[in-house]
């Protein structure tokens, strides 16, 4: 009988903290909901064009069939840090070009790359893009994984500029090449240069 007692004790108290686990991992996750639909717009950003985030850049990337891959072929955790990377560094460029000094340049670009970027924001002309395609094919990938050379045949975008006149749009397909560098745990763009 007394075992009956301990057993249903036991089962009781099981249940109870059971009970307790569930209600708090609910109510942090509740929480959690409530916080993330809570987040208001920024007041400033009233003042600002839309700027071009790089999930929106990220979205419209694709990988043609890798070039000259007769060594080392690319991790695809590596292809995807390279692409997030990529699609962060033209957001960048992006907000550079509207004249946004807060950008996040040098966590994406350095060396040449970060010079074009921050000759942008000395610019007085300011343009905003939309990025429709990005179609990337990787040319090299060094032996020890840390520097990759990509072609950009095809880099779909609509850029609108602000003039005297008003805005100023246009479409265009471009072709870029670039040199991406692991520094400090991060891929950053070391070179852009246009094609045509």
């Amino acid at each position: 009988m007394t075992q009956v007692v301990r057993l249903k004790q036991a089962l009781a108290t099981t249940g109870v903290l059971l009970g307790l686990v569930i209600g708090v991992v609910a109510i942090r996750q509740a929480a959690s909901a409530v916080l993330r639909s809570s987040q208001g717009a920024d007041p400033a950003a009233a003042f600002h064009d839309t700027l071009t985030t790089a999930v929106d850049v990220e979205a419209t990337v694709s990988w043609l069939p890798d070039r000259n891959r007769a060594s080392r072929e690319m991790e695809p955790t590596t292809r995807r840090e390279i692409t997030e990377a990529y699609a962060a560094a033209w957001s960048a460029l992006d907000r550079a070009g509207q004249g946004d000094a807060a950008a996040p340049l040098t966590t994406s670009l350095s060396g040449g790359a970060l010079e074009q970027a921050e000759a942008l924001l000395a610019q007085p002309t300011r343009s905003a893009t939309e990025h429709l395609a990005h179609k990337l094919q990787l040319t090299f990938y060094s032996d020890d994984g840390s520097v990759v050379a990509i072609d950009v045949p095809t880099m779909s975008v609509v850029r609108t500029w602000s003039t005297d006149t008003g805005p100023l749009t246009m479409a265009s397909a471009e072709h870029m090449r670039l040199v991406m560098v692991l520094e400090d745990g991060n891929w950053r763009v070391r070179m852009i240069e246009r094609m045509n």
